[in-house]
């Protein structure tokens, strides 16, 4: 993997452009969740991959209510609700 390195300055409002270099790099794009975190003294930002928000699985998923399901989980809980 190469290393890609660069400044920027941080707004008034306190966003930073993510450049486009890194964005490609790492697959990102608009809508997509980072993940932020301090370790030290520096600042780690991290592409979170959607999961399900019950099982964890990130095959088959569907967004539902700005989260995600996979199809597994969206058939138990179909199921589940055809008893009740």
């Amino acid at each position: 993997m190469s290393t890609i390195g660069m400044a920027r300055h941080i707004d008034q409002l306190g966003r930073l452009v993510v450049p486009a270099e890194f964005r490609r790099a790492l697959g990102i794009e608009a809508g997509d969740q980072l993940d932020m975190r301090v370790e030290g003294e520096r600042l780690i930002i991290s592409k979170v991959d959607p999961e399900c928000a019950i099982c964890s699985s990130r095959s088959g998923l569907h967004e539902i209510h700005d989260r995600h399901v996979c199809d597994l989980c969206v058939r138990d809980l179909t199921r589940a609700q055809s008893t009740v």
